[in-house]
């Protein structure tokens, strides 16, 4: 139920027809307004405009089509959706909704002062923001979303822990040829991007086969999800974060490997 003035408040598009006037009272016709959610579902590539439809018991004549308006959160499917004036269709509860460019603190205070003023038997309640009720809706999927990124992370530096032990082991199983390298002029440069490029090539190996699989399992999902599509910026972030991690775990026996002193590990064996 909405007055004529629903649309401006919420800044929702007319996309045909019109919405309510104030001559939509019960002097007159009663008329509805859908949205576009409805008309996919009961007037698939018809119009639907001046069609009536029968609701409550009672004829109405469909004078208007607006945007599709999300009510139970950014994740949740829009319903088809019909709005009837609030002059014809009364009811016992109803939400106020108020657009003001004020920050003021005290506007939840301000606003049940200025509804009492109008009207004492009205009992006004939960005086929130629309940001507030969007965060709450959204907890659960924030909550979902942090879980993940923390496990994430922690996935990371177990990786990067992993590169660093496996690589640790390899420069100590040919610290002798690293040695020779060194004592035959190598540049502690060149030992250090060559222990490490070892582990970054086979990043890139590995992170070039996770994208063409994860590339294969879009294109097939998405004929079952709709809004899933491959994301050229989301593919480069996470390649450049997994290669960087697996340069981060090689870096240090990289280093302590051109850092070597060659006569001491050739003498000691």
């Amino acid at each position: 139920m909405a007055d004529p003035r629903y649309l401006n408040v919420t800044g929702a598009r007319l996309r045909r027809g019109r919405f309510f006037e104030a001559t939509d009272d019960e002097t007159h016709p009663m008329t509805a307004v859908v949205n576009e959610a409805f008309l996919r579902e009961h007037f698939p590539g018809e119009e639907a405009l001046g069609r009536r439809i029968v609701v409550f018991g009672a004829p109405r004549e469909i004078v208007g089509v607006i945007g599709d308006i999300r009510y139970a959160g950014p994740g949740a499917p829009v319903p088809p959706t019909m709005y009837f004036p609030l002059l014809q269709q009364p009811w016992p509860e109803a939400s106020l909704l108020v657009r003001t460019v004020s920050d003021n603190p005290d506007f939840g205070g301000l606003l049940r002062r200025a509804v009492l003023s109008a009207d004492s038997d009205i009992a006004p309640f939960e005086v929130t923001t629309v940001e507030d009720s969007l965060a709450h809706a959204s907890a659960r999927e924030r909550l979902v979303v942090l879980l993940l990124a923390g496990f994430g992370m922690l996935a990371l530096l177990l990786a990067i822990v992993g590169v660093h032990g496996v690589q640790s082991y390899v420069a100590g199983r040919l610290r002798r040829e690293i040695a020779l390298r060194i004592a035959l002029g190598a540049g502690p440069n060149r030992i250090f991007f060559q222990v490490a490029g070892g582990a970054v090539g086979r990043a890139c190996a590995g992170v070039v086969a996770g994208l063409a699989l994860f590339t294969t399992a879009t294109v097939i999902g998405a004929g079952s999800f709709p809004g899933l599509a491959p994301d050229l910026w989301t593919y480069t972030a996470v390649a450049a974060l997994l290669i960087l991690a697996a340069f981060s775990g090689a870096a240090v026996p990289a280093w302590r490997a051109a850092a070597a002193d060659p006569s001491t590990v050739l003498r000691d064996g």
